[in-house]
């Protein structure tokens, strides 16, 4: 495995992403080259663009957060532009039998082994801070140092990811030699990739072509179905492109939720489609998972689509929910989605945001009703104030994501006061402190108000009895 030409070979019938008959391919040097080096390299690519991504520009900025580099070093990963689509590229030369040291900034980075052979991810990459001992990648992202997950691209699925517990060809992950991938570092750390070739594993071939032509059965979630412990695989997909690694589900502690969660990588290059969860935290996630439901818990979905092609929302291991549990889909542009009763919906070209929704069926309620249904809508305590705080509370429910206005008049039709907020998919509230739009305590006495939503308005009496 050492021999440069075999590693080369990866390189050569690495699949990448098709744009008008070239390819974008994620490369990782052997050794430190200069772009030239690499665009006429024995004139095997007469022109050829690279960039790295640069965390300094900000993670959300998209494709202008990828710059030019002049030089290309052991360790580091790149985006490689190649017209030609099918170039072959060899890296000759042998460089000593060596470890590949990187320092990682916080942040996401590109990075490769640096090696000419294979190197297991699990066993063969140690990282440290300040000089303290090494930790494998499972260690260091139990001291937060990293989140234990490299990805690699794939022109057909996007971006795949390992170590991946609910997938069993993703089960363990490997360092491939000329192939670059994504990681995320929590804090600044040195990576460290040891001389230690080890043979291709089998269970992860998907990586060492970055294009299965076949995606193998996989196997989601675990054998024990209880409440403490499942996930849904999702699949965006469209004609050209898909990402299929994409989970929610939840964990017996916040702990392990915590462990099991995956960052969504930044952007791929060119046209691709793409699955993000939005957590709480507001961060992207590939994989996001909750304590074990007591009542409901709600996912934010969001699908980014550069092809301009129909999008397939699709998804797998229902079986896997607690039967106690319902799931729907909300906010696809029609009524909540049973997804125990289909297995996929159509969503249109452009960008969709909708929302996955797991608990008891009583709990759902709000979810599943018409925006602001009565019976979901309403204000308390009736009459109030509550003696305690001195506010009322208005509860109001959403099938998607609105701005959210509430208006109170007086039975004159004067308005007294008007309040706003952002609403989310099923119940919400807003707390009113009882005071007209001057500060001063509104005097006891009947009024009017309207909440507005969605397209939706609700009208209703409350009273104030001081």
């Amino acid at each position: 495995v050492s021999n440069p030409k075999i590693t080369a070979r990866f390189f050569a019938y690495a699949d990448g992403l098709t744009i008008d008959g070239s390819k974008f391919k994620m490369i990782a040097p052997n050794k430190r080259l200069t772009v030239s080096d690499i665009t006429t390299y024995k004139g095997k690519i007469s022109k050829a663009e690279i960039v790295e991504w640069n965390e300094d520009a900000g993670v959300n900025a998209g494709l202008n957060d990828y710059v030019e580099p002049s030089v290309l070093l052991r360790g580091r990963g790149y985006w490689l532009y190649d017209p030609g689509g099918k170039s072959d590229l060899e890296f000759d030369g042998v460089v000593g039998y060596d470890t590949v040291t990187v320092y990682l900034k916080p942040g996401w980075h590109q990075i490769g082994s640096g090696q000419y052979f294979y190197t297991s991810w699990d066993s063969g990459v140690g990282f440290d801070t300040n000089g303290q001992t090494r930790m494998a990648p499972a260690q260091a992202a139990s001291a937060n140092m990293i989140q234990n997950r490299i990805y690699w691209w794939d022109g057909k699925n996007g971006y795949l990811w390992g170590p991946d517990r609910n997938n069993a060809s993703f089960a363990t992950a490997q360092l491939i030699p000329t192939i670059g991938v994504f990681m995320f570092a929590k804090t600044a750390c040195t990576m460290t990739v040891y001389p230690n070739p080890v043979d291709p594993d089998d269970t992860t071939m998907g990586i060492l072509t970055q294009a299965a032509p076949v995606l193998r059965a996989a196997r989601y979630g675990l054998a024990d179905e209880s409440d403490q412990d499942w996930s849904i695989q999702l699949t965006a997909s469209t004609d050209s492109a898909q990402d299929f690694q994409n989970y929610v589900g939840v964990m017996p502690t916040a702990e392990d939720a915590a462990l099991a969660a995956c960052f969504e990588p930044p952007p791929g290059v060119g046209d691709n489609v793409s699955l993000t969860i939005l957590a709480e935290d507001n961060k992207k996630y590939a994989a996001s998972y909750a304590e074990p439901i007591q009542t409901a818990r709600t996912w934010k979905l969001a699908v980014a689509n550069t092809t301009l092609q129909t999008v397939t929302l699709s998804w797998n291991n229902l079986d896997a929910v607690p039967p106690k549990y319902d799931v729907y889909l909300i906010g696809a542009g029609g009524s909540p989605v049973n997804m125990r009763k289909s297995s996929s919906i159509a969503l249109p070209a452009s960008a969709t945001s909708l929302s996955l929704v797991a608990g008891l069926p009583d709990y759902l309620s709000a979810f599943l009703s018409a925006p602001l249904d009565k019976s979901q809508t309403f204000v308390y305590p009736n009459p109030g104030p509550d003696g305690t705080t001195g506010s009322m509370t208005f509860k109001y429910n959403l099938q998607a994501a609105s701005d959210v206005s509430i208006a109170i008049f007086d039975v004159g039709g004067k308005l007294v006061r008007e309040l706003s907020a952002s609403g989310n998919p099923g119940p919400n509230t807003v707390v009113w402190d009882t005071t007209n739009r001057f500060g001063q305590k509104l005097g006891s006495g009947v009024y009017i108000y309207i909440i507005k939503a969605a397209g939706t308005k609700l009208t209703d009496k409350l009273a104030v009895v001081r």
